[in-house]
């Protein structure tokens, strides 16, 4: 798992290997509220972006933070949903892998 502000690339990023990180920001982004059936056109880039690591795969969240009073919305570059996230659990994020 590594995260990045957006502007740049993960290439010489540390990975964060931490179970118990890795742990409470998977609980966060499970817990978040799931859009469906709605596509969005953002005129602002994503705050950070956020590299999830599987065994074959890789996949990439974007953070569009201030999307609403208090909410950040999170994309996908595999997936064809959004999800929300309160302020509280995105400063705790980029807390914990911005270390």
């Amino acid at each position: 798992m590594t995260i990045q502000e957006y502007d740049e690339t993960f290439e010489d990023d540390e990975k964060i290997t931490d179970q118990e990180i890795i742990a409470t920001v998977t609980g966060i982004l499970n817990r978040s509220n799931k859009i469906t059936n709605t596509h969005y056109k953002l005129a602002v880039q994503p705050t950070y972006k956020l590299q999830l690591e599987y065994k074959e795969t890789k996949e990439v969240l974007y953070l569009h933070e201030g999307f609403d009073t208090n909410e950040t919305l999170i994309s996908g570059d595999s997936r064809d949903h959004y999800y929300k996230i309160n302020q509280k659990q995105t400063d705790k994020i980029v807390q914990l892998l911005l270390k």
